[in-house]
């Protein structure tokens, strides 16, 4: 490769709280590629909403990840 740059890009996102993540995050390919024969979506939900049962309050969850940019000899 000629050129070979990485760019870091990070995506806040701010929930006012964790019934507002769990909406989030039931829509999103993750919690869809998660569902199969062993694990029903409401399970999931239920698993999800025990794990922020203590947290109160609103929160930000960022995601993060590096962008790789690469050209190749007579392919700018």
């Amino acid at each position: 490769f000629l050129e070979v740059t990485v760019d870091p890009f990070e995506n806040p996102v701010h929930f006012p709280d964790g019934l507002a993540f769990l909406e989030y995050w039931r829509n999103t390919t993750l919690f869809a590629r998660t569902v199969d024969a062993t694990h029903s979506a409401q399970s999931l939900y239920a698993s999800g909403a025990a794990l922020l049962e203590e947290h109160c309050g609103a929160f930000t969850v960022t995601k993060r990840v590096d962008i790789l940019h690469a050209s190749a000899p007579g392919n700018p």
